[in-house]
Parts: structure tokens; sequence; C-alpha cells
């Protein structure tokens, strides 16, 4: 047989691996239709969600505007506690508290807060706060947690110092001296700028 009439392999004459797109849509529509029928809900559903969500914020804000007093702020912090306004709230709450001596309700005022807005440019303070509260009620086990987990935190609290001061105090109201020593030298040592540096020296200066 000639060699010029041997047929050629041609790589384009390989078996088709891609599917005729009208022919795949025909095989597999049923499970096209149906992944493009969930997208569709879910894209509507999240934006009936953000739409909710902004009405409720609007709402919550005009109750808040509304009040100046503690009953008009436990309200606002009551229905609408998973909005900013209810967070601000929560904080006037905790302040007006802690102005009338009633450490107990700054206590829930501060947690109901950090409940719902634990990313708030405002937990710092609310954590510190609580871990005020605490002690204030001499409840040192609880205020003894809160303030190490404000100092044990992965980056620097912007509360660390006082936390600092706070755990020292703690410590020394329930009778654990050394460790409230320990809690100030080591902060002492590994602090070279803060406004708390004095306290703690003075406080250490009186426990030994």
């Amino acid at each position: 047989m000639d060699e010029k009439s041997v047929p050629q392999n041609n790589p384009f004459d390989e078996p088709r691996i891609i599917a005729d797109p009208e022919e795949m849509f025909q095989n597999y529509k049923h499970q096209i239709l149906i992944g493009a029928a969930v997208i569709i809900l879910a894209i509507a559903g999240g934006t009936g969600w953000w739409v909710y969500k902004g009405k409720l914020e609007k709402r919550a804000q005009a109750a808040l505007q509304e009040t100046d007093n503690k009953e008009g702020w436990l309200a606002v912090a009551e229905e609408y506690a998973n909005t900013s306004a209810g967070g601000f709230a929560q904080i006037k709450l905790a302040e007006s508290y802690k102005e009338a001596g009633d450490w107990e309700n700054v206590e829930k005022a501060f947690s109901t807060f950090l409940q719902y807005h634990k990313r708030s440019p405002l937990a710092p303070a609310a954590e510190l706060g609580l871990a005020r509260a605490q002690e204030a009620q001499q409840n040192y086990d609880a205020a003894q947690s809160s303030y190490h987990a404000i100092i044990a935190t992965p980056e620097l609290h912007p509360f660390s110092a006082p936390a600092h001061i706070g755990l020292a105090r703690s410590y020394e109201a329930a009778g654990q001296k050394e460790a409230a020593q320990q809690i100030l030298a080591d902060f002492i040592a590994n602090t070279t700028d803060s406004a708390f540096i004095t306290e703690a020296e003075s406080m250490l200066k009186k426990l030994n």
C-alpha cells in the first residue's frame, strides 16, 4: 500500500471531550435550573436581610434620639439590643447606673453590650467597665477573670495598664498579697511608657 494513502492520525480527530453547550444544558437542565434558583433565593434573602437591618437601625436611632433618661435608654437597649443605637443605649445605662452606685446593673448593662457588640470600638471600654463593676461588688473571682482576659489578649488591649492595676487591687482585696505584688512587679518591669506606672509603683511600695 502506498505510504501516502495510509490515513494519518490527526489530534483534532480524537473523540470530543467537551460537550456542546446546548447539549450539556439539555442533559443537565434540571440540575442547572435548581442551582440557579438557589443562588437567586440566596441573593434575594441576603438583600432582604440588609433592608430589614437598615430599617431596624433607623427605628432604633429615632427611638434613641427621643429619650435622654434611664427609662428611655433601657427601653431602647431591650428592644433594639442588636443595633448600634441599642449598644449606645446600653453604654448610657451603664454610666447612669455607675453614677448611682448600682454596680449590679452596671455589670448587666456592660454584659449585654458585649453580648451583642463584641467587635464594637467601644467593646474594650465595656470590658474594663465590666471588670470594675464585678470588683465593686466584691466578686473578686469574676473580676480577676475579667481583668486577666483583658491582659491576655493577643494584641495589646487599649486598657491593659488599668487592668493590671485593677487585677492587683482585686488580689489585695481578696487577701492574695503575693499575687498582687507579682502582677505589679511584672507590669512595672515590662512597661516603659504608661500613666499608670506611678500608681503601680506606689501600690507595690505599700504592699512591700
